[in-house]
């Protein structure tokens, strides 16, 4: 019989992959082809061609028991390649198990799994080329009719409690749920490993008991203290451990534009640029936004001589409230503001903080009266006019307790006959709305922008701390804040 002729033979006389498997013209045909050349199956069985660094990561990729770590930079295509190697997995191991790990369970689902069923789609119905024949469709799309997906599982026909795709993740603090999966053909995938909780990652582990058992874990490398930090480190193969080690590098990828690279070079800083492009961890932060040595830049000689000699036209009064005892004092801020320009020629902020106002437990004042407080500094302030202040800026916390406060400033601002203008401007931390929709795609939130141009203004020497008020207290929190 041709290849053509014991293709079709399969096609008219199975329709359930575990039967299938086990016939020789299915080991002959598709399992000694494909099971141990991924690039191949991806071409050829999903008409998906890979990128060189996919193709090496396939490659290093060890089904029979291979431990495989993958710090990675953004665009290097590792949603579609999950997808491959998790439908490689079903077709070529026998009652086979792929659980898809990832810090929340929408990552998965709604990326992982949806490029599978792209890649099912690709197998059913579109053309292939293999070698140089055209074929109008794929030989083996029956193959996409003995899986079956939804938003839970993906899973073989006949076979769903024994064979199948998974996605995994667990409550905060409950590792225990991700426990209890073992099989003897177990892939467990990592994605964005460094975001999964270190004894959530330790449950997942421990179900690789199995000689064939195999596990690869992509993520960027945010920071030095996480479990996967280890696998690309002390426990890589070059140091006598088990994991495998392959950088994917942004400026490396096929897929990243030139414009691209060139953005992540405007927009992150140096660290950020190693871990969010070139797939290295940080290397001044060691988990952390900031350290000591950072803060220390604030009270620097040079950088407080640098901030004299500039002209600030802006007074402003940032507010933290606190509220029911999750902080134990509301804070202001006063500092002076103005802006220069880089060597981009963007607008930079220049920060100096002047003074640090306390309200803790012994003051007991309400939000409403830190607010009643600022109002009336502005008012004094103002009444002193110097000339050379262009406007009074108040920010205030108008999350939680903040909202009542944000609203009693505003309306006692609003009360002052001031003769330079005063502008209160209330912050959600939790909030997008004021963000623009490139900078949603790298902040979380009001709050992570914050965090990230603070840092960006400390390292670049725009923002000091003129006084030495709550010096250690500034450095031992601001040295606290995860990356």
């Amino acid at each position: 019989m041709t290849i053509g002729e014991k293709i079709s033979y399969l096609q008219s006389n199975f329709t359930t992959l575990p039967q299938l498997f086990h016939h020789p013209y299915y080991i002959e045909l598709f399992r000694k082809r494909y099971t141990l050349n991924i690039p191949l199956f991806a071409k050829e069985i999903l008409g998906t061609r890979l990128t060189y660094q996919q193709i090496d990561i396939c490659n290093l990729h060890n089904p029979y028991g291979g431990r495989l770590a993958v710090p990675s930079g953004h665009g290097i295509g590792k949603t579609k390649l999950i997808a491959v190697l998790a439908l490689h997995h079903i077709f070529t191991a026998y009652n086979s198990i792929t659980r898809i790990h990832a810090p929340k369970l929408t990552q998965v689902t709604t990326l992982s799994f949806k490029e599978i069923s792209l890649l099912l789609s690709n197998l059913k119905y579109n053309p292939i080329k293999i070698g140089d024949v055209e074929f109008k469709r794929n030989s083996w799309y029956f193959l996409a009719d003995m899986i079956q997906q939804n938003i839970k599982l993906i899973f073989v026909k006949g076979a769903r409690k024994t064979w199948y795709i998974e996605p995994a993740t667990a409550p905060k603090a409950e590792p225990n749920a991700l426990s209890g999966q073992h099989n003897w053909s177990y892939l467990l995938i990592l994605e964005e490993a460094i975001g999964i909780e270190e004894t959530h990652l330790v449950a997942s582990l421990g179900a690789l008991t199995e000689k064939r058992n195999s596990a690869i874990a992509f993520s960027q490398h945010t920071n030095t203290v996480h479990l996967f930090h280890q696998f690309v480190t002390t426990l890589n193969r070059a140091n006598g451990g088990v994991w495998s080690v392959y950088k994917a590098d942004s400026e490396k990828s096929p897929m990243v534009s030139l414009k691209a690279i060139k953005n992540f070079r405007e927009t992150y800083t140096e660290d950020e640029y190693r871990v969010r492009v070139k797939g290295e961890p940080p290397t001044t932060n060691i988990g952390m936004l900031l350290s000591g040595q950072d803060m220390d830049i604030c009270y620097s000689d040079e950088v407080l001589k640098q901030h004299q000699e500039y002209y600030y036209p802006t007074q402003a009064y940032s507010t933290d409230i606190a509220y029911k005892g999750i902080r134990n004092s509301s804070v202001t801020i006063e500092a002076k503001m103005t802006t220069t320009k880089d060597e981009f020629e963007r607008i930079k902020t220049v920060v100096s903080v002047t003074n640090i106002k306390v309200y803790n437990k012994e003051t007991a004042l309400r939000p409403t009266e830190v607010s009643k407080q600022v109002a009336n500094t502005l008012a004094l302030e103002n009444l002193r006019h110097n000339e050379d202040i262009l406007e009074y800026l108040a920010c205030i916390d108008a999350t939680a307790g903040g909202d009542e406060a944000s609203l009693v400033l505003q309306e006692k601002i609003s009360e002052i006959e001031a003769p330079t203008p005063i502008s209160v401007y209330p912050i959600t931390w939790g909030d997008k709305k004021r963000l623009t929709n490139r900078e949603i795609s790298i902040y979380r939130n009001e709050r992570a922008k914050a965090y990230i141009q603070l840092r960006n203004a400390i390292i670049e020497g725009r923002f000091s701390i003129a006084i030495e008020k709550y010096r250690a207290r500034i450095k031992r929190e601001a040295s606290n804040i995860p990356f």
